[in-house]
């Protein structure tokens, strides 16, 4: 091979090698740029999901407290979860009502039919859906139409008219709205779950983190978790108060994070006193308690106000066994023996003993003491009139109850307890001396 023809081949494969190069950076530099995207991608998605969650994270928490997330339809209350109509419904309903059990809100004509269907008919029924179908159901909710749905629902299920703000949006916005869509939006504002200005009506889809501060803020507003009572009325009615939220961390009780909220109405001291626990293995803190017996607070409230209307005012002249018996059977954990309450009400005439009084239970102090369910309860009662100090109060007998005074005021957890047939809890008569909470020197119970 000549010179010239070893170095035309050498030509030959320096030119073949200087083709191939081109194309082994090619396939790099796109393996490169794909990984970089895809990771870039990551990084945009694991930041979004961080700042979504942190964003939210007071109002999901609270939402899982107040056991809200069950009514999401994986009971989940993930921010950036998107929320279906049904669940839009659901959340709404059940949170302001304070009930996840659509069956003690509404009357299922056909038990057959799915949980999304019932809440559907339910907000028919109330007159305040008309912008779904019942086909709309598993489609993704909006945020203008949850705003608008927590409004009509709001008005319709606590009775409060919202007062309308001037709209400061751009007329051309406001024009895709019908005419009563803009009165729930201008009350919307008043009520500040959305601002006065254009990007507050955008129709983006709507994510748990969005709707948990939506019901968050209106539930704590108006506080429709709790129910409170304050007596009986002269004609049998329960009297109510309006009661606040406590937010202010300089008013809350040292012990606050053991409860699912709390109110203004009960003195903080009060949520402080010791528990009184009788196995510690199985004892539930009032914030563990809610999350399972929350949706019968407002039905144990008003028997226990209901009971001790009963017990708290006796009349030496006027009581009669078989009226006293019959006036709390439906009250109490078991049958109670006639003889029993004959027993007393011959010991409340021969004592002439006369009482009025009353009793407030202090929802959310309520506790599993390890054995059964107890309500801290603060009863006062008057001694109109009494030969005796002693063994005043129905249940007291078996015990030696000394009142030192003409004037009671006692806070007693009072054990509750379910029968077997019964979704209520009932009182569990005792002697109520035995399960005061704090030190009481007006009520001495003997040993």
């Amino acid at each position: 091979m000549s010179r010239k023809e070893r170095r035309d081949k050498v030509e030959k494969k320096e030119k073949q090698v200087t083709q191939k190069k081109p194309k082994e950076i090619s396939i790099f530099t796109v393996l490169f740029v794909v990984v970089l995207i895809a990771a870039l991608v990551g990084i945009y998605f694991g930041v979004r999901y961080l700042v979504i969650t942190l964003r939210y994270k007071e109002y999901t928490d609270k939402v899982i407290s107040y056991g809200y997330n069950e009514l999401y339809n994986n009971q989940k209350a993930a921010a950036t979860q998107k929320v279906t109509n049904a669940e839009l419904l659901k959340v709404v309903l059940g949170s302001i009502q304070n009930n996840k059990d659509i069956s003690s809100l509404y009357y299922l004509a056909d038990e057959k039919t799915t949980e999304s269907s019932n809440w559907y008919d339910y907000s028919v029924y109330l007159g305040i859906n008309d912008f779904m179908d019942k086909g709309d159901l598993d489609k993704n909710a909006t945020r203008i139409d949850a705003i608008m749905f927590v409004v009509k629902s709001l008005e319709n299920l606590v009775d409060v008219e919202l007062g309308q703000s001037t709209l400061e949006i751009d007329k051309s916005k406001l024009s895709k709205f019908t005419q009563e869509e803009q009165t729930l939006i201008a009350k919307a504002i008043t009520l500040g779950v959305i601002s006065n200005e254009d990007s507050s009506l955008a129709d983006s889809e709507l994510i748990k983190g969005e709707l948990n501060k939506l019901v968050i803020s209106v539930v704590e507003e108006y506080a429709t978790m709790h129910h409170d009572t304050t007596a009986i009325g002269e004609n049998g009615e329960i009297i109510r108060q309006n009661v606040s939220i406590v937010t202010d961390k300089e008013k809350l009780p040292t012990n606050s994070k053991e409860y699912p909220y709390v109110v203004d109405s009960i003195e903080k001291q009060a949520y402080e006193w010791d528990y009184q626990i009788l196995t510690e293995r199985t004892f539930k803190n009032p914030k563990e308690t809610y999350k399972v017996m929350g949706y019968l607070y407002g039905q144990t409230d008003d028997l226990i106000v209901r009971y001790f209307n009963k017990i708290l005012n006796v009349d030496y002249t006027t009581i009669t066994t078989k009226d006293f018996l019959q006036s709390i059977t439906n009250e109490v954990t078991y049958l109670l023996d006639e003889q029993d309450v004959k027993a007393y009400v011959d010991y409340v005439k021969q004592h002439k003993i006369k009482l009025e009084g009353s009793a407030t239970p202090l929802l959310p102090i309520m506790y599993n003491n390890g054995e059964q369910y107890v309500v801290r309860t603060k009863l006062t009662f008057k001694v109109l009139s009494s030969d005796t100090e002693n063994n005043l109060l129905f249940g007291d007998e078996n015990n030696t109850v000394k009142y030192n005074s003409k004037e009671i005021t006692m806070y007693v957890d009072v054990p509750m307890g379910m029968t077997l047939n019964s979704k209520s809890l009932l009182v569990y008569v005792s002697c109520l001396a035995g399960h005061i909470s704090n030190e009481n020197t007006m009520v001495v119970l003997e040993k």
